[in-house]
């Protein structure tokens, strides 16, 4: 992870939240419909979640067991200004089996393609040990399935779109695989054209112990 939570932290220390280009972004129908068939009483993790804008959201959509987790200290601090209604850790994915070891649902939203080809089976490691119900979206080009971000193109954070997840969550059933499009937010760049992305979500197999 090394420098990592700097990165993100520096991130945070620059935009508000109204100014990240990912606030805001609206869910696809399939995972909406996905949502509203978990069970709101138990723990919903939300990955990656930065400034909180995400677990916020959750929580109107009437999840009362929310978990907001990110590397970030920074973000971290500021959602809990934001939305002091929402539980919110500073916390590495790889942290979440000692931290958060109750059974969760995940909801991974726009952050998968953040994490390093070299990580990616580490990381959905942990959601296969953890999760129930995993939800995944993020920004996949079925022409260039894998390629470096434009954005952080000195390398700081590699950005990827991953191929064969299903691969990776041997314990889970893919039950939905849909491409949508999604516009960056316009107070991060006015002129964003639409783009496409993958939602993805696994439930976990009956003949795997709970």
């Amino acid at each position: 992870m090394s420098d990592v939570p700097a990165i993100w932290d520096d991130v945070y220390g620059r935009f508000d939240e109204a100014d990240l280009p990912w606030t805001g972004i609206d869910f696809p129908p399939q995972l909406q419909d996905i949502l509203a068939t978990l069970p709101r009483h138990r723990r919903l993790i939300v990955t990656g979640c930065g400034t909180g804008f995400t677990v916020e959201r959750m929580r109107h959509l009437g999840f009362g067991n929310l978990v907001g987790a990110d590397v970030s200290m920074k973000a971290i601090i500021r959602a809990r200004q934001s939305y002091p209604g929402c539980h919110f850790i500073h916390a590495a994915t790889e942290e979440f089996p000692a931290v958060l070891p109750e059974r969760a649902n995940i909801l991974d939203w726009m952050v998968l393609h953040h994490v390093t080809p070299c990580d990616l089976a580490s990381y959905l490691g942990v959601f296969s040990s953890l999760a129930e119900t995993i939800c995944l979206a993020y920004p996949y080009d079925p022409v260039r399935p894998e390629r470096q971000s434009g954005v952080k193109a000195e390398g700081a954070v590699y950005s990827h779109c991953p191929r064969n997840i299903a691969m990776l969550l041997p314990t889970h059933r893919l039950l939905v695989s849909t491409l949508f499009e999604f516009t960056l937010n316009g107070r991060f760049n006015p002129a964003a054209a639409r783009q496409p992305a993958q939602f993805l979500c696994f439930e976990r197999g009956h003949d795997i112990e709970r």
